[in-house]
């Protein structure tokens, strides 16, 4: 075979290897966007990243109040640090 040939074969090979991948992480995206809408009931990425930065709002106030409480338990029974 000539060396041209042989160069179009390998192009085309690594065009179908490619085209493959691509097809592969397509089927990965939309298996995790379905997960994403039933275990979180969230339809888009943009969706996800809101409800998970509100989630983090709540855990830090939630932690907040915690603290506030385990400091005013403290400092009732006078075991301060």
């Amino acid at each position: 075979m000539s060396d041209i040939v042989q160069r179009i074969m390998k192009l085309k090979r690594s065009f179908d290897e490619a085209e493959q991948e691509k097809h592969r992480a397509e089927g990965r995206l939309q298996s995790l966007m379905e997960a994403l809408k039933t275990k979180h009931g969230c339809e888009s990425l943009e969706e996800a990243e809101a409800k998970l930065k509100k989630l983090v709002d709540e855990e830090m106030q939630l932690r907040e109040r915690l603290e506030d409480g385990l400091d005013d338990l403290e400092a009732t029974f006078g075991m301060g640090e």
